[in-house]
């Protein structure tokens, strides 16, 4: 753990700053880099009024230019739509279950929070300016609609330099077993978008 004092004391050395202000900017500006957020903690934990704590996994290894273009993927997974009269809370979690599952799946996969999407203000945006704002190579959206009885989940992949959809998968459920089955189901989307990032060309 790094206290704020001690924060404090490396970034502004014999400076009488606001402290308190001064490190929650920096903090933001560091997630942000990141593309954690303070919702989603991913990389740096608040301890309370402690400090912080790097809490991700990490190994030191030799990258070279060749090999992080081939392994190093960031992808954008947005809020789960509802549509068609769909309750918003019958979707709710789906993308933080299918983002979880990505990280999971694919370590080699940089998976930026819907936190980061509300704090930039990118909701709603086009998937290029998106990939844009963000950094990312990929933007997953998916749409869930009321069919008679069934809600049906459509998740599509998208390159977010040039729109393109390179993948589309629809799954049906009675509405009760969407709830139940959403862990597994993400798992099973996540897989998929796992195959389908891997095989994009150099």
């Amino acid at each position: 753990m790094v206290t704020r004092e001690q924060a404090a004391a490396m970034m502004w050395p014999n400076t009488h700053v606001q402290t308190n202000q001064g490190l929650n900017a920096a903090i933001r500006k560091v997630r942000l880099a990141l593309g954690d957020s303070s919702e989603e903690s991913r990389y740096i934990e608040t301890l309370g009024s402690r400090g912080y704590r790097f809490i991700h996994p990490y190994e030191i290894v030799g990258w070279t230019e060749a090999s992080r273009s081939k392994t190093a993927l960031r992808i954008a997974v947005l809020p789960t739509e509802a549509v068609g009269g769909i309750m918003q809370d019958q979707v709710l979690g789906f993308s933080t279950e299918l983002s979880k599952m990505l990280r999971n799946q694919a370590p080699q996969v940089t998976v930026v929070s819907n936190g980061d999407l509300r704090e930039r203000n990118l909701q709603g945006r086009a998937i290029d300016e998106i990939g844009r704002a963000l950094h990312v190579e990929f933007v997953v959206a998916a749409r869930v609609r009321r069919i008679r009885n069934k809600l049906r989940l459509t998740t599509m992949l998208f390159q977010s330099d040039d729109t393109q959809c390179i993948w589309a998968e629809t799954y049906e459920h009675a509405p009760e077993e969407f709830v139940k089955q959403r862990t597994a189901l993400a798992d099973e989307v996540a897989r998929s978008l796992r195959l389908k990032m891997m095989q994009k060309p150099d």
